[in-house]
C-alpha cells in the first residue's frame, strides 16, 4: 500500500466516519463506561479465510537465515551459532517454519474492525445488524476520524490503519513471504490482514491493527478512545427495554453529552430500518 493510498483512506475516514457494530453484553457496557475499544484475535473472525490465507514457505536456506537473524536480533539474541542452528532446523522442517511464520505474522496481532460510514445504507444494513450486533439486539457506534488521529498520536508504531481489499474473483492472490517481505512489506500487510473474498465487498471494512511488543497476549485487549470521537450511538430494533436502559445509563456520563442517540425501528411499508432520534447531543 502506497502512502498515497493510506492518505486517501484516512481522508475518507475523516470525511465519512467509522461504524462499529457490537452485541450487547457486559463487555460492551464496560467499554462504554471506560471509553475503550476492544482489539481481538483474528481466530474469532466469522470468515474462515480472514487473516488465514496460505503462507508460501518456498525459499532458500539464505532466506531462512536472514529471517532468523532478524527475529533473534530483535529479541536480543546475538549468538550467531545458535541462530544458524535454528535456521537450519526451520529450513529442514517446512511445517515448523510455516507455524513459526503464522505465529509471528498473524497470531500476535489484535484487530478492531469498523465499516466506513460512506452512506446510511451501512447503518441500516440488516446484514451488519444480524452478523455483528446479535441479530439487531446490539448497538452501532459512529466515530469521527479523530479516533484514528488519537491512536496515531499515542501509539504511532503500534496501532495502524488498514483498509480491507476484496478479490475480483474467487482466486486467492499469490504471495510469497520470503520473496516479497523486504521490498514489498506493505503488500505483506495487505495480503495477510487486509484481503477478503469478493462476497464481503459490501462491508467497506477498515481495520485498526495492534502490533504488540509482547509475545504472549490475551485474546482481547482494550484501548481507551477519546470520548469526543464518538459522534452517535444507534440502538438495534430488537434491543430489550432493560438493555436499552443500561446503554442509556452508560451514555449519561458528562463525557458523552455531545453524543446523539438513535433507536432503529422497522418501517411499516418497506423492508427498511429507520433511525429515530431519542436524545439530541449537546454540540461541542
Amino acid at each position: 500500500m502506497t502512502q498515497e493510498e493510506i492518505s486517501q483512506i484516512e481522508e475518507d475516514v475523516f470525511k465519512y466516519g467509522l461504524l462499529q457494530f457490537r452485541k450487547y453484553d457486559r463487555y460492551l457496557t464496560k467499554n462504554l463506561i471506560e471509553n475503550k475499544i476492544t482489539f481481538g484475535s483474528c481466530q474469532n473472525f466469522n470468515d474462515p479465510f480472514d487473516c488465514n490465507l496460505p503462507i508460501n514457505v518456498e525459499c532458500t536456506l539464505k532466506d531462512v537465515q536472514d529471517f532468523t537473524i532478524e527475529a533473534n536480533f530483535a529479541n536480543g539474541n546475538f549468538n550467531l551459532s545458535s541462530i544458524a542452528e535454528k535456521a537450519d532446523e526451520l529450513y529442514r522442517n517446512p511445517e515448523l517454519l510455516y507455524h513459526r511464520l503464522k505465529d509471528l505474522i498473524i497470531n500476535r496481532r489484535r484487530f478492531s474492525c469498523f465499516n466506513l460510514a460512506r452512506t446510511k445504507h451501512h447503518l441500516h444494513n440488516s446484514l451488519f445488524w444480524a452478523n455483528y450486533a446479535n441479530k439487531h439486539s446490539g448497538i452501532c457506534m459512529k466515530f469521527s476520524g479523530e479516533l484514528i488521529r488519537y491512536y496515531h498520536d499515542l501509539f504511532h508504531n503500534l496501532i495502524g490503519i488498514i483498509p480491507v481489499k476484496y478479490a475480483n474473483d474467487d482466486m486467492i492472490p499469490k504471495f510469497n513471504y520470503f520473496k516479497n517481505r523486504k521490498s514489498r512489506e506493505s503488500f505483506a500487510v495487505e495480503y495477510f490482514f487486509g484481503t477478503k473474498s469478493k462476497e464481503w465487498k459490501y462491508e467497506e471494512e477498515i481495520r485498526l491493527v495492534y502490533q504488540p511488543d509482547l509475545e504472549d497476549l490475551d485474546s482481547y485487549i482494550n484501548f481507551e478512545f477519546n470520548p469526543n470521537s464518538l459522534e452517535s450511538v444507534y440502538l438495534g430494533c430488537k434491543i430489550t427495554f432493560s438493555e436499552e436502559k443500561e446503554i442509556l445509563t452508560c451514555l449519561s456520563s458528562k463525557k458523552y453529552d455531545h453524543v446523539d442517540i438513535y433507536k432503529l425501528e422497522m418501517d411499516d411499508k418497506l423492508f427498511k430500518l429507520n433511525d429515530i432520534l431519542i436524545r439530541q447531543g449537546k454540540k461541542l
